[in-house]
């Protein structure tokens, strides 16, 4: 990659991205990792409904929960708001989700935007904070790399 606009895009699971650039496959610990250092963008909606990238601030590593939210594709906590027909809901309040009572590691990633959202599993996901609402380790991503 010579050119500043050239980049690499690629579909991976959080997991993956903690440990190909922050060297972490430990998730028991609750910390948040900069990540604004690596360049990196998750695809996102912007208000118009179009598809455009938005760059990842932070990687956070969230305490276990005792039950999550499924789709059958997606994992999540009860309190973890999707945008829909632009709006936002709650998982433990979506048709399309049932409770799952086992327990289960959580991370989720914080995007600098003003729409505060990033697509993962084929849903548009609320942003965090690190207070904020959890997506699990192994919901998959698109990412996009740009050259430094």
């Amino acid at each position: 990659m010579n050119n500043k606009n050239e980049y690499i895009e690629e579909e991976i699971t959080l997991a993956e991205l903690a440990e190909r650039f922050l060297h972490l496959n430990d998730f028991t610990n609750e910390e948040i990792y900069d990540l604004e250092f690596a360049n990196i963008e998750v695809k996102s909606k912007n208000n118009s409904g179009d598809e455009v990238y938005v760059p990842i601030k932070n990687f956070i590593v969230k305490s276990e929960i005792d039950k999550f939210y499924t789709d059958g594709k997606i994992k999540v906590s009860g309190n973890h708001r999707f945008v829909e027909n632009g709006k936002e809901i709650f998982a433990k309040d979506h048709p399309d989700f049932h409770v799952v009572n086992e327990t289960m590691k959580v991370v989720d990633i914080e995007v600098d935007s003003n729409e505060h959202t990033y697509l993962a599993n084929g849903r548009l996901n609320h942003n965090t904070t690190s207070g904020g609402k959890a997506i699990p380790f192994h919901s998959s991503v698109r990412l996009r790399l740009k050259n430094m």
